[in-house]
């Protein structure tokens, strides 16, 4: 006689250690992940937040504590109960195969569910605060793994067998939300409104070290989520603000890296640029073209031969542009700028 016995997997709690080791390889990349959460969330700001670290951001066992806030469309109850606690959840993915983009129309950065990973590669003891759009209700998730030592192999220094579902989180709901509301706050050089959504996220017991230099490299990672042009773009003076922003504080001081970099580049574009079009602007009415060719004031008219003569414009426009006489372009005024370096 054959006895036939169901059985199913029982993975233990260090698989949250060997999957971290393996997909997160240090703090800074961890951070990194994290703050790309809120990206994929469409925030269009994050403020993170080194708090009680010493000189050079050395880490203060019982003061130091990383803060990361935005203004994405936060979480929901279900997806927290659902998704965020269920390691390499799918739903980044399938919504990937289905729409890349976010509503805003980004394109989503994380596909592996590994975000509470990258967490707690940063620290033992979290706490995630978050509210959802269009939400009065705001959602707390609390998880302290500060207990067992990192390979989850000992509880309070003795031994013990742990698999991954003993390890407890608790999830609270105040129905008036108390964190995330609707206020200015000061962001850098300005004052915003915070929207009433979005999420925070507190980590203490923190793991690794940090330094000057490693928190530079973490605002470094993340420029290409962010526009180039945002600082160096003078063509208008009431800017609209931009889409991401990510600012860096230590304490209540603003980390300036953004300066430094902003700075460097400004060198760059007037150094090596062999050719620079700022200011510059198209009048659909007048059909004329407008900027600055090297910091010399120009004026291009639609129907110059300069631009008749483009085999491009003959193309869309007629051999003679004809098909203007009937007709208006119809891209609307816009505003450009170029430049052109010779390597």
């Amino acid at each position: 006689m054959t006895l036939l016995q169901r059985l199913w997997f029982k993975p233990h709690a260090r698989l949250l250690t060997m999957l971290g080791d393996q997909l997160i390889r240090n703090e800074r990349i961890a951070l990194v992940e994290t703050i790309k959460n809120a990206y994929d969330a469409d925030a269009s700001w994050v403020k993170v937040t080194f708090q009680g670290f010493g000189e050079n951001f050395r880490v203060d066992p019982i003061k130091s504590k990383i803060i990361i806030e935005d203004d994405g469309t936060g979480m929901t109850r279900e997806i927290l109960e659902k998704h965020w606690i269920s390691p390499a959840t799918p739903v980044k993915r399938i919504a990937k195969s289905t729409k890349d983009v976010t509503p805003k129309g980004r394109k989503i950065q994380g596909e592996k569910g590994i975000g509470r990973f990258a967490i707690l590669k940063l620290g033992k003891t979290i706490s995630i605060v978050t509210r959802p759009e269009k939400s009065t209700e705001e959602f707390t998730l609390k998880l302290d793994i500060s207990h067992y030592d990192d390979d989850f192999l000992t509880e309070d220094g003795h031994p013990k067998d742990l698999l991954l579902s003993v390890i407890k989180m608790v999830l609270s709901t105040e129905e008036k939300a108390p964190t995330i509301k609707a206020e200015e706050i000061q962001f850098g050089a300005r004052k915003i409104r915070r929207s009433p959504h979005g999420t925070r996220i507190e980590v203490t017991n923190l793991r690794g070290s940090w330094t000057t230099n490693k928190v530079q490299s973490v605002f470094d990672d993340l420029l290409r989520l962010q526009s180039i042009f945002d600082d160096i773009d003078t063509a208008s003076t009431q800017k609209p603000p931009p889409d991401f922003e990510v600012l860096i504080y230590k304490d209540g001081e603003l980390q300036r890296f953004s300066d430094d970099y902003v700075e460097n580049l400004h060198a760059i574009i007037q150094q090596n640029a062999v050719l620079r079009v700022t200011d510059g602007t198209y009048d659909q009415d007048k059909r004329v073209f407008k900027f600055k060719l090297n910091d010399k004031p120009t004026v291009l008219p639609l129907n110059d031969p300069d631009i008749t003569g483009i085999a491009l414009f003959r193309e869309a426009f007629g051999e003679h542009g004809e098909i203007l006489q009937e007709r208006n372009t119809l891209c609307g005024p816009f505003s450009f700028g170029f430049f052109v370096f010779d390597f």
